[in-house]
């Protein structure tokens, strides 16, 4: 099992409106987890790539099942923004979730 020494932030669009109708842009806190966060490379970066073509990250947490359907949500570490392109029971154990990711740039 993975160390979960790093803390992470999930965030949901939120859909809340402003006095004139338009959507604020504003995002939810959904959780706060501790995670193993690291960039994939080589094989993993391969395989990863079937399932989410622009992924690059993988954010390993404990299960929680309403995490399960969070894939139009963002994940926070540190300064670094991540999109999840896939979610993963791991070996349908409810044990641990993997998220693969991509980290989202500004500009």
């Amino acid at each position: 099992m993975p160390n979960f020494h790093q803390q992470v932030v999930f965030k949901s669009p939120s859909t809340s409106v402003d006095s004139y109708g338009q959507e604020t842009g504003a995002e939810t806190t959904e959780a706060t987890k501790r995670a193993t966060v690291r960039q994939m490379s080589g094989r993993e970066l391969a395989a990863a790539s079937q399932l989410y073509s622009d992924a690059s990250w993988k954010v390993i947490c404990r299960y929680d099942p309403d995490l399960m359907d969070s894939l139009t949500w963002t994940i926070t570490y540190g300064s670094k923004v991540f999109e999840i392109g896939n979610a993963n029971n791991v070996g349908q154990r409810n044990r641990m979730i993997e998220f693969i990711c991509t980290e989202v740039t500004d500009g």
